[in-house]
């Protein structure tokens, strides 16, 4: 039998499987037996549902623009140093042993 600490980890990896798959029918099984268990999916139900019907934030289209102008410029800029040869580094000069 399923234990909590695996519902809580594969419960949010089962929400694209079938759900007749054998770890789905598992979660349920457990979950049918378990009011911690139980508690947890209605508040991860909970937060899907408050996730989704936040609305999606528009960014303005200056902002935009300017917001890959800066992406890039960046890219650019660190793609052509990783072209450009390293100088190499100088070794410290031996010492004369007497």
């Amino acid at each position: 039998m399923m234990k909590c600490d695996e519902v809580y980890l594969h419960i949010c990896d089962s929400l694209d499987e079938d759900l007749g798959s054998p770890q789905c029918r598992a979660i349920k099984k457990h979950i049918e037996r378990c009011p911690e268990c139980r508690t947890y999916l209605s508040s991860l139900k909970t937060t899907i549902a408050l996730y989704c019907a936040v609305p999606v934030p528009r960014l303005p289209a200056q902002a935009h623009k300017d917001l890959f102008t800066t992406i890039s410029a960046l890219t650019a800029s660190a793609a052509q140093a990783c072209r450009q040869p390293r100088k190499s580094q100088k070794k410290n000069p031996t010492r004369d042993r007497t």
